[in-house]
């Protein structure tokens, strides 16, 4: 790859057909898979059912792209993956040319080669998501700002930037400054060419800025948030729960969440349901909606400045470190099906840190490459990070790397051995896991394995009964036991239960499925065995294994999905031992540690009625969210009436969120209102008939609303199928045994339930 004077090109054309053949032959080799946001969106809105509002979820050009192959190809997901792989052996060409200018050839060709596998790259340049294009477009920009000069170079590098804004407008800011690389470098004279150049290049950056806004203007009536909602974004990253990786989705919109079908990227509309929600206002605007959530988010950090502090660290500690931190849920499969080992990333930040230092002597030469890695990082540190968005500070850092060797191999001998001495021991500090790094690779692994037992649970029902399968249901809840609530299928068999809320067949199963697991000894393991044991009332254990993580300090991580800090736990463990003051005093502990964690706030207003924690539920969280987490404690405490007031208001607020209508239900069953607690439960099931929630109490329900009308045979027929789908199968032919003579068309109704029950 050596270039020469009459041919410049030939180096950088070498260096980006050899990365794209590299990319193309894995493209072709190792299947991906697919994450078909883009795909998807640019099908609905060719068909005229993407909602006007959703334009703003979206990168504009990299949906413009989608649109555009979605209408010359009957293949448009093949059209942009090739387009990305070209747009990644570009990248790499520029990548060289900007090296070359600065390094000897063997730096510029082995950061190439660094760069080509690097595990980012290779992992997000498959996935159909923007990051491609804005790769390509922020090295093409810095290159055109280095050579270009007068106005032509300025008006060049502006389109360019502008059309960087365009994929994502995160970057403006930084183009924003650009006039002052432009003082800095060419320096300020009587004439001051900078101030023309400047404008010049500013002209499509503030034109592409205009068309977002006027975009926005047109799509929702409001040009206040152009694209892709920063504010929610910004909650996903800095809430009670986050730690700063990926994002972390309130309770209620990670439930809506599981049931969006083909809805894509549907948390951002859940953002806008929720909000809509909570303030009683349909037509609430897309820049209120942002508002909303960035002031939940915001009041915590404000209150908790030791935390929001901590929190910066990690992302910091995130965005350097080996570990990779997947926003996509298949990016850390797909990367496992790789045939090759990672490149040491902890070393190339590691030197990347030290030439950041070294090039401060001559910063004037590097400063776009401060530019980029300052404001990718301020991105990450604003909202959260990952190994998506880490993909497009990866330039910086291999132009930082290569400043640090060649600074230190210029050094006397002494000192090379310290700075590299240095550089190893950074290195190792950048590659060891800790608790959480530890926990997020057992819950990965739990989750790819969780995925294929649910697909072959899928792929059975289509010719037989659910029920002749619990084996399925048990080894994937038993690989992914957080799933629990929010994927617990119906129509599995329960049988006679253990006096718990979790009970028969399937509990069993899955407890005794976790011990022959590979992992069933890691403290993450042990964690969800413990959640598991607690739940199935088999309290000692759960609490024996609980006093044991809590003593050696580790952390778990489950968002929001479900409680994650053994503190927590432990204290429900005792309260059912009938220690309530031991139970309030480890809540307040949690708190210290968790702080505004909605699952240690609600058991804490369940069990005390502590009206600050009830108030700082309502300051960090949706109203829609503290009524779920304050319903569900006090269904755990078994406090029916404390939890009718949370949940009433709940499904007035959002009418077709189907678990809170199903956690309403049970608690109208607790204070005796049956036949309301029935029709809440069918509307429930009109909604959808899964997760399985509350089992116990619904099916306790279903029973008691059977006994008040004996003499109604579509209320035995109604009650048993509810016992059916809960898996009561025997309850369930009983009722229809005692129905009585029936009209002939609820007759059949009945004898087609009854010889489904049988077949199982």
């Amino acid at each position: 790859m050596n270039d020469t004077a009459r041919r410049p090109w030939i180096g950088p054309a070498v260096a980006g057909g050899l990365v794209f053949l590299l990319h193309a032959a894995l493209a072709a080799w190792v299947p991906s898979s697919r994450f078909l946001k883009y795909p998807l969106a640019a099908k609905q809105l060719l068909a005229g059912e993407l909602p006007t509002e959703r334009l703003t979820d979206f990168s504009p050009l990299y949906l413009e792209l989608n649109v555009w192959a979605a209408r010359v190809s009957g293949a448009p997901e093949l059209v942009i993956l090739v387009l990305q792989l070209v747009l990644i052996g570009l990248s790499a060409g520029l990548l060289y040319t900007l090296l070359r200018r600065t390094f000897p050839a063997p730096l510029a060709v082995a950061g190439v080669a660094l760069f080509a596998v690097d595990r980012h790259l290779l992992v997000y340049g498959r996935v159909l998501e923007p990051e491609a294009v804005m790769l390509a477009l922020l090295l093409l920009a810095v290159l055109l700002l280095e050579r270009g000069r007068g106005v032509p170079g300025a008006l060049g590098a502006g389109v360019v930037a502008g059309l960087s804004i365009v994929t994502r407008p995160t970057f403006l800011p930084i183009f924003l400054l650009v006039p002052i690389f432009f003082a800095w470098r060419d320096g300020i004279t009587p004439k001051a060419p900078w101030l023309r150049r400047s404008a010049v290049f500013l002209v499509p950056v503030l034109l592409a800025g205009s068309l977002l806004a006027l975009r926005a203007q047109r799509a929702t009536g409001d040009a206040g948030t152009p694209a892709m909602n920063p504010g929610t974004v910004f909650f996903e990253g800095n809430n009670p729960l986050s730690r700063g990786t990926s994002a972390v989705y309130p309770p209620v919109v990670l439930h809506y969440t599981r049931h969006a079908g083909t809805v894509p990227d549907a948390a951002h509309t859940f953002y806008r349901t929720v909000a809509r929600g909570a303030a009683g206002d349909p037509d609430l605007e897309v820049t209120q909606v942002n508002g909303f959530w960035s002031r939940h988010a915001t009041a915590f950090l404000l209150d908790h400045p030791g935390h929001a502090l901590g929190l910066a660290l990690d992302k910091l500690l995130h965005a350097f470190h080996s570990f990779r931190w997947h926003d996509i849920p298949n990016g850390w499969t797909y990367e496992s099906r790789l045939p090759f080992p990672a490149p040491p990333f902890a070393v190339l930040s590691s030197l990347a840190l030290l030439g950041l230092l070294f090039e401060a002597r001559r910063w004037r030469r590097s400063l776009l490459f401060y530019v980029l890695a300052a404001s990718q990082i301020g991105v990450m540190l604003v909202f959260y990070v990952s190994a998506r968005q880490r993909m497009v500070l990866l330039p910086a850092l291999i132009y930082f790397a290569a400043a640090a060797l060649t600074s230190i191999w210029n050094l006397d001998r002494r000192r090379r051995i310290l700075w590299l001495g240095l550089a190893v021991a950074l290195a190792l500090a950048l590659a060891l896991p800790n608790h959480a790094m530890r926990d997020e690779t057992y819950l990965q692994r739990s989750y790819a394995e969780a995925q294929t037992r649910l697909d072959q649970v899928r792929e059975a029902s289509k010719t037989q009964p659910l029920a002749r399968h619990p084996e399925l249901a048990v080894v994937a809840l038993a690989s992914g036991p957080r799933w629990f609530d929010w994927m617990r299928p119906p129509y599995f068999p329960e049988g006679p239960g253990h006096g718990g809320p979790l009970e028969g067949q399937v509990a069993d199963g899955i407890l005794a499925r976790m011990e022959t697991l590979p992992a069933h000894m890691l403290p993450s393991a042990r964690f969800d065995r413990a959640w598991l044991l607690l739940r199935a009332g088999r309290t000692d254990e759960a609490a024996e294994i609980l006093e044991s993580l809590v003593e050696s300090g580790e952390r778990f991580y489950r968002g929001s999905l479900q409680p994650s800090e053994p503190l927590l736990l432990l204290a429900r463990a005792r309260h059912r031992s009938g220690r309530t003051d031991d139970a309030v005093d480890l809540l307040r502990r949690a708190l210290d540690v968790s702080p505004g964690n909605p699952f240690v706030l609600a058991d804490l207003v369940a069990l005390t009625g502590d009206a600050e924690a009830r108030e700082l539920l309502f300051t960090y969280w949706s109203e829609p969210d503290a009524h779920f987490a304050l319903g569900r404690a006090a269904l755990f405490y078994d406090r029916p009436g404390v939890a009718l007031g949370e949940l009433g208001p709940l499904v007035a607020m959002l009418p077709e969120f189907r678990e809170a209508r199903v956690l309403l239900a049970a608690a109208l069953a607790g204070v005796d209102r049956v036949e309301e607690g029935a029709r809440e439960m069918l509307a429930a099931n009109s909604i959808r008939e899964e997760p399985i929630l509350e089992a116990e109490r619904v099916c306790d329900l279903f029973r008691r609303w059977a006994e008040l009308h004996l003499d109604n045979p579509e209320v035995q027929l109604l009650a048993a199928r509810g016992l059916h789908q809960h898996g009561r199968f025997e309850d369930a032919l009983v009722l229809l045994d005692g129905m009585g003579v029936a009209p002939a068309g609820l007759a059949d109704r009945a004898e087609r339930l009854r010889r489904q029950l049988t077949a199982h």
